[in-house]
């Protein structure tokens, strides 16, 4: 069997991507309306990383797990900076689609389709990351307190 010869912190970079891919695809698998697959890789991913986690005293980084009914898992500490990554990974992913969205709600009402067809690429895309900077600028003054919802 293939051994790796990894540092502690090539270990803890290890760790830290296999929990991030089994949350990814265990979110996927639980909640697509057909996640069979992503759940089934998510289980592997559990179990593979259920095995780096069971060597980490051996690359000298016992710190990063703890015992938990018999089984070694993440101890607290870093379960939470994982969590919190993931969550301005969210916010981010967030933030971009609703800059999109916005973008092109926005330049469909501004240009119409003969406007568009009469504009070379990089004029449209000229227009499009305006409009684009336009809306991050919104977002990183005001957060997502400049849109309001209408009924």
């Amino acid at each position: 069997m293939p051994n790796l010869n990894l540092t502690g912190e090539q270990y803890r970079d290890l760790v830290r991507a296999l929990e991030v891919a089994t949350s990814v695809y265990a979110f996927v698998g639980d909640t697509a309306e057909d996640g069979v697959r992503c759940r089934e890789i998510a289980d592997r991913l559990d179990a593979l990383e259920q095995s780096v986690l069971g060597e980490a005293a051996a690359f000298d980084q016992a710190d990063l797990v703890e015992d938990f009914e018999g089984d070694t898992v993440l101890n607290d500490k870093t379960a939470d900076e994982i969590l919190e990554d993931l969550g301005t990974y969210d916010d981010f992913v967030a933030e971009d689609r609703l800059v999109a969205v916005l973008t092109a709600r926005e330049m469909n009402g501004k240009f119409t389709l003969d406007q568009r067809k009469k504009m070379t690429d990089k004029e449209w895309f000229e227009a499009m990351a305006a409009t684009e900077d336009k809306y991050w600028e919104r977002l990183e003054k005001e957060g997502l307190d400049f849109i309001e919802a209408r009924q």
